[in-house]
């Protein structure tokens, strides 16, 4: 174990050593309220030295590494704006435990992970799976189905939920300006949306924003699509 003195020649002179050479000794001890000032830090005086050059309490302004690696509920030493890291403060998550057998690859997996799906999403995901058309890849037919299920069946404009049969796969960069079929390519949306996103006429245009009465966050939505497609904002009014 390093000394104390040591130690203290690292607080003061490297302030990137500091978190994590002195939280041992940090943990160690405790003040307590009774007796004199180097008593109440056990007889290691180290702690002592550190309450004579640092500031004790709840960071105020505890830098960004600070805040997204620690709590900020427990008292800790500030020396020259730098913050000793007590250990019981680090933030944590707890990892879910998951079912092995749940996947795309077995019958019982698919019947497992299926089941956990609202019936109706099932119903539409059944027909996806059986509309294949000619000239669309095995990824776009994949991939659109995923979508469809990751969406919960709702466009990515109106929220509304569509069926198999009433929606459209959109592929946000169209494969005339280099786009293809993978996943992050494509979003489900309504196919009105769809053709409002590829109008460019005002008459065409004017059409599909009465029908769809889409509010200010949904035409930004729409106006995001567009730019991708190289297409001029919609403006209203």
């Amino acid at each position: 174990m390093l000394r104390s003195t040591n130690i203290l020649g690292i607080i003061t002179g490297k302030k990137k050593a500091i978190k994590y050479k002195v939280i041992v000794f940090y943990i160690l001890t405790k003040p307590s309220n009774t007796g004199s000032a180097l008593n109440r830090w056990g007889t290691d005086p180290f702690l002592y030295r550190l309450s004579t050059i640092g500031k004790y309490g709840i960071p105020i302004k505890p830098s960004e590494t600070y805040k997204r690696l620690y709590k900020n509920q427990f008292k800790t030493y500030e020396i020259k704006g730098i913050h000793l890291a007590p250990i019981a403060d680090i933030k944590h998550f707890v990892n879910l435990n998951y079912k092995q057998h749940v996947c795309n690859y077995t019958s019982y997996g698919r019947e497992t992970l299926y089941k956990t799906l609202d019936p109706l999403i099932s119903y539409e995901i059944a027909k996806l799976t059986k509309a294949y058309h000619e000239g669309i890849t095995v990824e776009y037919f994949d991939y659109r189905i995923s979508k469809y299920s990751m969406q919960k069946g709702k466009c990515a404009i109106t929220q509304q939920f569509l069926r198999a049969d009433d929606m459209h796969c959109h592929h946000k960069l169209p494969k005339f300006l280099g786009g293809n079929d993978a996943f992050d390519n494509l979003v489900i949306i309504d196919p009105f949306v769809h053709k409002l996103i590829h109008a460019t006429k005002i008459e065409t245009i004017m059409k599909y924003l009465q029908i769809l009465h889409l509010d200010g966050k949904q035409m930004k939505k729409v106006t995001q699509f567009r730019k991708v497609c190289k297409l001029e904002p919609i403006l209203l009014d």
